[in-house]
């Protein structure tokens, strides 16, 4: 993985900021990843995608994450730092892409869901027939007592250990955070969105740049090519210059 240069960021941006966050986070990957074709990255398992996103985060902002989260109690502000080095842990050695479960006479396999799965659901109108849908597109075997069955079949405490299932053959595709508030003293449980909130830090560095850039261009004339050719540390240089 190849961490991206100041115009890749910049071309990553253009093309995604009008687009799902499940496109924008295989166009970063995509970019970071050229050896890999768009239908391979979308096939990984979610937590393996988010997993790779948080290491691309790491080489271009470095190992440590900061997110800004509501209280859940008293709505304060709750600042927390993450090292990427420990989130990326939790994911160990795990390289299977599906699951057998035996449960109450129940005999499934499942395949861990992926970008593909998540893009199908979300046109959904609720969670129910979210979870119905990741379930019918999932499932590839389902059996009771030796009779095939389908996914719609499948009872509440089933489909619960299925999750459970799930969730530890893929760590990182449900990523939960503890937390205190520093005010009220609540402690909660938070959920990153690795997707999202690396889209907003690439966002920011956008802006940044594209505040360089026309700095630049208008102090010195240079196309937004050449001031990007520079490199941040020249960039920053002629930026501190007094005029």
């Amino acid at each position: 993985m190849k961490a991206l240069a100041s115009p890749e960021l910049l071309a990553v941006w253009e093309w995604g900021e009008d687009r799902h966050t499940i496109d924008r986070s295989l166009a970063l990957l995509a970019a970071a990843l050229p050896e890999k074709s768009w239908d391979e990255l979308a096939a990984l398992p979610v937590g393996r995608r988010d997993g790779l996103l948080l290491e691309l985060r790491w080489r271009i902002f470095g190992p440590v994450l900061e997110a800004h989260v509501p209280c859940g109690a008293c709505g304060e502000t709750m600042e927390l730092e993450l090292e990427i080095r420990e989130l990326l842990a939790r994911a160990g050695a795990f390289e299977d892409t599906e699951v057998e479960l035996a449960v109450d006479g129940w005999e499934i396999r499942c395949r861990l869901p992926d970008s593909r799965d998540l893009a199908a659901i979300v046109g959904c109108g609720d969670d129910e027939a979210g979870r119905a849908l990741l379930l019918e597109r999932c499932v590839e075997t389902a059996r009771r007592v030796g009779r095939d069955c389908t996914a719609d079949q499948l009872p509440g405490p089933v489909i619960d250990a299925l999750s459970k299932s799930l969730e530890e053959a893929d760590p990182l595709a449900v990523i939960e955070l503890q937390s205190t508030c520093a005010e009220c003293g609540h402690v909660g449980t938070e959920f990153l969105d690795a997707g999202s909130m690396v889209w907003s830090e690439i966002r920011s560095e956008t802006d940044r740049l594209l505040r360089e850039v026309d700095i630049l261009a208008r102090r010195y004339g240079w196309t937004e090519d050449e001031v990007l050719a520079l490199g941040p540390r020249r960039r920053r240089a002629y930026l501190e210059l007094e005029t």
